[in-house]
């Protein structure tokens, strides 16, 4: 949907129905299904008014179920549910002046902060879990950290390096387990193995924008990164490394959901799902 131009969302072949949720946000910026395919999370909100509002699907319908103000935050960065359901993370810069970042991390039943981080850069900040859920990434422009709910949530560094001129931006873990994908300021894409070192750098020389989602196929044959600074998204073959497509929609936010039934999709007005 754009307010003003679209009404209501476009007739798609195999798009059964629509659901149009009232204008609770102002922008969204991430969408998130939870994995037990039953909620569905959309952070946004104006600057220094940053929110999450939780989505309860019943009979293919959402319902607004929670809203979690996130007081501190300028702008939210990140968000993940952990692939046990138990916890969601944010990560965001504050708002003194975008200078700082921090990141919430909040058990799912109560939705109480278990644990609030601060972290050294405002810019370029990611959370990944692993699918154990026995450790989440959290990326820091010049290093990536770790923690565990096993240790309080203490963070450890990883020692990944980026490679010369480049800074981390957000990570994705290939389905095999073998490989990270990371994207960098500079439009980079670089690729380390399971040791940590450096496989693979692709890519161009940044125009000043950034890379704002990098995804794998759950097959692992494709590598798709969203660039925001013309709304458009990369497709790399991971088995020749070569890009394949390039795609430019209309900017919006989105996530399937876990069975693949449903695609939640947030514009700059109201978030909404088929």
């Amino acid at each position: 949907i754009l307010p003003g131009v679209v009404v209501s969302p476009a007739s798609l072949p195999g798009i059964k129905r629509w659901q149009v949720t009232k204008k609770v946000l102002e922008s969204t910026r991430i969408i998130k299904w939870h994995p037990n395919n039953q909620k569905v999370a959309f952070a946004g909100g104006q600057y220094n008014a940053s929110v999450i509002h939780i989505y309860q699907l019943e009979k293919n319908k959402l319902t607004l179920t929670n809203i979690l103000p996130i007081a501190w935050c300028h702008v939210i960065n990140a968000m993940e549910w952990s692939p046990d359901g138990k916890w969601l993370t944010v990560t965001g810069s504050t708002q003194n002046h975008n200078k700082y970042a921090k990141l919430d991390i909040f058990e799912t039943k109560t939705l109480t902060r278990e644990k609030s981080i601060a972290l050294a850069t405002a810019s370029g900040n990611d959370v990944q879990w692993t699918q154990d859920s026995q450790k989440l990434y959290i990326v820091e422009r010049n290093k990536i950290s770790s923690c565990s709910p096993d240790n309080n949530f203490e963070l450890v560094n990883e020692g990944f390096k980026p490679s010369i001129g480049n800074t981390f931006s957000k990570m994705a873990f290939a389905p095999d387990k073998n490989l990270i994908a990371f994207s960098t300021n500079r439009q980079k894409l670089l690729i380390y193995d399971g040791d940590k070192k450096l496989h693979k750098e692709l890519g161009n020389e940044s125009t000043g924008h950034r890379w704002t989602e990098l995804r794998w196929s759950p097959d692992g044959k494709y590598l798709i990164l969203e660039y925001s600074g013309q709304h458009h998204s990369l497709v790399w073959n991971t088995k020749t490394w070569k890009q394949v497509n390039e795609i430019k929609p209309i900017k919006f936010e989105s996530d399937w959901s876990p069975d693949g039934n449903f695609l939640a999709i947030g514009s700059p007005g109201n978030p909404y799902s088929k």
